[in-house]
């Protein structure tokens, strides 16, 4: 399933990709660089909590996805509700298609 995230443009981000595009990586797209920079961040404070904390640092990482996904949970009801409608009654393209069309 693919999962999508929406960031609204503000003048910081919008100004920090035009540098980051002309100057680090100017063959990338925009959301190219940001899945880039986020899984760069994503790898370095993995090895950063194992070399703290070993497998603590790992059930640290497990504790804080499944607070993120229980979250994402929440948010997708409450946008659901919002259309007045129930995910157990809605294929994943139709999902796509309402999350695309938001």
């Amino acid at each position: 399933m693919l999962k999508q995230i929406r960031i609204n443009k503000t003048p910081m981000i919008e100004q920090a990709l035009i540098v980051l595009q002309s100057k680090k990586y100017p063959l990338l797209e925009e959301n190219e660089i940001v899945k880039y920079l986020i899984s760069r961040e994503y790898n370095e404070a993995i090895k950063e909590i194992d070399n703290n904390k070993g497998d603590r640092g790992k059930q640290e990482i497990k504790k804080i996805l499944k607070a993120i996904y229980k979250d994402g949970d929440k948010f997708g009801k409450a946008f659901l509700e919002k259309k007045g409608l129930k995910k157990e009654n809605l294929n994943e393209e139709k999902l796509y298609e309402l999350v695309a069309n938001a």
